[in-house]
């Protein structure tokens, strides 16, 4: 092969590499400052609601159904409607009390809400760490890992035993928030598909 043909299949390699490349991204230090601003930007909202599909499994049985998830400063409310072999369920969390209604008429009172979700599913949520991730942000305490895209948005999150990706981001109250999240622990998995965000000055529908 001549010098001149080495080349020139040397420079078409090239740009086709180039052009299936993705888009160029930003070093680490500049998406993590733009993951900073965005966090200090959501998590100062006193007042969110999350719309969309919830699903669980744990390997063996699992089931999934319309989630609306509504805080109000310590306050939140998750209704679920669905199949999980369970119905309809209403949980109402506030600090150190929360109450779980089921479509049966019963109702569940406990201190904690990681705690009563595990008497009812088998298998511990972390609905706490589990606020802040479907907002697109690290729950309190250090990661073990995460990664970020060009604009600072968490695209995979290892924490608590829980390893989550992230994607479908959309805008809402001004910041991107993410419209997929799936975390995996051991053989548990569960997914959050958001048709809606509302932020802290949007309009609400009645419950």
């Amino acid at each position: 092969m001549s010098l001149r043909l080495l080349l020139t299949c040397l420079f078409l390699a090239l740009m086709s590499g180039c052009a299936s490349a993705p888009s160029i991204t930003a070093a680490p230090e500049a998406a993590r400052f733009a993951y900073q601003q965005r966090a200090a930007t959501i998590a100062a909202w006193s007042r969110w609601e999350f719309n969309g599909r919830l699903s669980l499994d744990d390997g063996e049985d699992g089931g999934s159904g319309q989630l609306r998830w509504q805080v109000d400063g310590q306050t939140s409310q998750l209704d679920f409607r669905g199949t999980l072999g369970r119905g309809a369920w209403r949980l109402s969390i506030e600090p150190g009390h929360v109450v779980l209604d089921k479509a049966d008429g019963s109702r569940t009172v406990a201190g904690a809400v990681d705690q009563i979700i595990e008497n009812e599913i088998g298998w511990r949520v972390p609905v706490n760490a589990l606020s802040y991730w479907v907002r697109g942000l690290q729950a309190p305490g250090q990661p073990d890992q995460v990664e970020f895209d060009e604009l600072g948005r968490v695209t995979r999150l290892s924490q608590q035993g829980w390893l989550i990706d992230f994607d479908r981001y959309r805008a809402a109250a001004g910041v991107e928030l993410p419209g997929r999240i799936e975390a995996v622990n051991g053989d548990y998995r569960l997914k959050l598909a958001g048709t809606r965000w509302l932020g802290p000055e949007d309009p609400r529908d009645d419950a």
